[in-house]
């Protein structure tokens, strides 16, 4: 099929281009990026685990509980990376002042990403309790375990791109809501082709109007950006030009 053949692998490297430009814009996404990928992780197991075991509970159940600490311990490690990167990199920049908020941004939403990432690990500690080898009890999973996952990825979302100047942010975030997660969250990770179709219009809205600051210099950018913004338009317009006719 045309989709999984070109359109699936064009927008995952539309995607992957979203996230290089976050990184040719400063070097702390270098450490943001991962842990936004490990939370999405968190969030896309811990989901899939809450659906196949809140009812009933297995020795694969146990088992996958072990790695979902694993991952919260490494998403608290990487959080810890990031926190001393940005207080060493801003605090190091020779315009403070431009980064300042930016700075207080990554502090604070890095903070409560850590608790609601230590609140997790606290419930999955309990769990494992509960569910340990030679129990007998089938244990009634608390919805509250999804409602602490869902707001673990909302905060690593807004976290996201806290580090973009406050003049520009509100265009990358449009970018981010409305086409990027769009692309990941519902196209790719669903394998939604009807998704496209229907939000396809809506998406190009999106881009075009981002594309256009971009290209005209309304946002402040270097040229590696200019050329991966380049790049996901001819990626995009293959993609309409497919689906459209």
């Amino acid at each position: 099929m045309e989709f999984n053949r070109y359109i699936r692998p064009q927008l995952r490297s539309i995607v992957q281009e979203f996230y290089q430009m976050l990184k040719g814009s400063h070097e702390i996404f270098d450490q943001l990026i991962p842990v936004k990928h490990n939370i999405k992780n968190l969030h896309e197991e811990g989901t899939r685990w809450y659906q196949q075991c809140s009812k009933t509970q297995t020795q694969e159940c146990y088992d996958n509980l072990i790695k979902l600490v694993e991952l919260t311990r490494t998403i608290d490690n990487r959080l810890l990376r990031l926190q001393t990167l940005s207080h060493l990199t801003l605090a190091s920049e020779s315009s403070l002042d431009n980064f300042l908020d930016s700075y207080m941004e990554i502090a604070r939403h890095s903070d409560n990403i850590s608790l609601l990432n230590f609140k997790v690990l606290h419930t999955l500690n309990q769990l494992m309790a509960a569910l340990s080898p030679g129990s007998s009890v089938q244990t009634m999973i608390p919805q509250t375990f999804i409602f602490e996952l869902d707001q673990l990825q909302t905060y690593t979302e807004i976290l996201l791109l806290s580090p973009i100047e406050t003049e520009t942010q509100e265009f990358y975030r449009a970018l981010w809501n409305d086409f990027i997660k769009k692309i990941e969250n519902n196209i790719l990770a669903r394998d939604d082709k009807e998704f496209l179709k229907t939000n396809i219009e809506d998406m190009n809205f999106i881009w075009n109007a981002f594309n256009m600051r971009i290209s005209k210099n309304e946002i402040n950018t270097s040229k590696k950006v200019l050329k991966l913004a380049e790049n996901i338009k001819n990626r995009w317009n293959s993609i309409l030009r497919i689906v459209i006719n």
